[in-house]
């Protein structure tokens, strides 16, 4: 598709600097701006400008960019014979120890906030651990957004997106309790609050471990 569409706005602008440097520019944008939802609508854009900077070279022809869609293709085996016979990690594996960094990470929170409450830590960095968990949470969607693509024929595939919609809001209310316990008076609470996020650190632990021992605090 991009090929295509390089080709069609490559011969509707060669001639113009202008308007080949704006569709560069747009494509650029566009393309970096859209990373995090698809990587082939980067590589969509991404394909367009290089057709735009051909063109401005006056290098541009229709047999080069097909070139480059074999070069794509030779490069896209590749990779798939690594990734079978060298580096064989499953999808399963990978998406395990993420969602164990995930769940390691909560427990952390948790735990500071707990700390912090009954005044056994009142400098724990509830803030930075957040933001550890949103990490967590980015890398893990990432793992499985794939799985609930339509076209990976999967039985499970609503399973895992209701899955992910439950990270995601676990996730927030946990930050919307980091920013609570900022407002508290003297970070203080009620021995049942503090005993109930007890449970739910507890719980986010035994979830972690389901998954087997990693250092959650690393890169899965």
């Amino acid at each position: 598709a991009g090929l295509g569409v390089a080709i069609v706005l490559a011969e509707a602008t060669a001639g113009n600097g202008w308007a080949a440097l704006a569709v560069i520019l747009g494509s650029m944008f566009v393309g970096f701006y859209l990373l995090q939802i698809s990587y082939a609508i980067m590589i969509f854009f991404i394909t367009i400008m290089v057709a735009q900077l051909y063109s401005v070279l006056h290098v541009f022809t229709s047999g080069l960019l097909l070139l480059r869609l074999e070069e794509t293709g030779i490069g896209g085996a590749i990779g798939i014979v690594i990734g079978l016979l060298v580096l064989p990690l499953s999808t399963r594996d990978i998406a395990r120890a993420a969602r164990s960094n995930y769940f390691g990470g909560l427990h952390d929170l948790l735990d500071a906030a707990c700390s912090q409450l009954d005044g056994e830590d009142a400098d724990a960095d509830l803030d930075g651990l957040a933001r550890g968990l949103d990490s967590h949470l980015h890398q893990l969607t990432q793992i499985l957004q794939p799985l609930t693509n339509p076209l990976a024929l999967r039985a499970d595939r609503l399973r895992i997106q209701e899955r992910i919609a439950l990270f995601t809001l676990l996730a927030s209310a946990s930050r919307q309790l980091a920013s609570s316990i900022r407002r508290l008076p003297h970070r203080r609470a009620g021995d049942a609050v503090v005993e109930a996020i007890r449970t739910l650190a507890a719980a986010a632990q035994a979830l972690r471990d389901l998954d087997g021992p990693t250092e959650h605090a690393g890169t899965a």
